[in-house]
């Protein structure tokens, strides 16, 4: 504990090759009590420095969690910092707290937020899976309920790159005519990679309702997105008499 302390304590050393040593060694440690106090770090205007704090930080863990959704309301560069730590931690409580710090304000939160569950949501249980699902639906709801439509926007983004057959249905409810245009455009977006896992009901559903879609006369908003989520799967041969009308 002592030699914990006496590390933290020289976390303020004004030689950038000594804080990074220091980072270093307290990352080794995986002392929980140094996790806040490296993470303040992260902003050092040394790279050395933040590149260590990176991997102390991958060190610690899951200890680590709680002190990066809190960076989450901070500068856009901590932030974005903190979002690409969130996804290389390897755990599902890490990509919850990425999940909780998705919002319609930062793209480059959102590109990380995606990348990490296209990386790492295969390696999940069944169990870790589900709750990371029902942890975005929830928030989608949320969001859709205080009418928070760029969040909303980005959630669904990351709906249908969870490989789960079952978040097609709570994507299709954001398809309909009346739903706000930002919201709309990235549930079709959204439809290009949860359609193809569907199971065969509920690809079908799916499908027929695409198909209506074609009906309107918003290009770029709904028939675009709206094809290449279709060239995504094969459409099934009881609905072509759909696409002959069309023709």
């Amino acid at each position: 504990k002592r030699t914990i302390n006496a590390l933290i304590k020289a976390l303020g050393d004004e030689d950038p090759q000594v804080r990074r040593y220091v980072v270093e060694a307290l990352g080794q440690t995986r002392a929980e009590a140094a996790v806040e106090e490296v993470a303040k770090l992260m902003s050092d205007p040394d790279l050395h420095v933040q590149n260590a704090v990176e991997t102390a930080i991958i060190h610690f863990g899951d200890q680590a969690v709680e002190t990066l959704q809190g960076l989450m309301d901070g500068p856009a560069a901590v932030r974005r910092r903190a979002a690409a730590l969130l996804g290389r931690l390897q755990s599902a409580s890490g990509l919850e707290s990425l999940v909780d710090s998705v919002s319609g304000n930062d793209a480059a939160v959102l590109d990380r937020a995606r990348q990490a569950l296209r990386a790492k949501s295969s390696s999940l249980t069944p169990a870790e899976l589900r709750g990371l699902r029902k942890r975005t639906e929830q928030r989608l709801n949320d969001s859709r309920h205080n009418r928070e439509n760029g969040t909303a926007a980005a959630l669904l983004h990351l709906l249908g790159d969870l490989p789960d057959e079952t978040v097609v249905t709570r994507i299709m409810k954001e398809i309909e005519p009346g739903t706000p245009p930002t919201v709309r455009r990235a549930a079709l977006g959204a439809m290009m990679s949860a359609l193809p896992q569907a199971p065969g009901r509920r690809r079908e559903a799916a499908i027929e309702k695409l198909l209506a879609c074609l009906h309107e006369e918003d290009e770029e908003g709904v028939i675009r997105p709206t094809l290449r989520a279709l060239k995504s799967v094969e459409v099934p041969e009881r609905l072509s008499p759909r696409l002959q009308e069309l023709i």
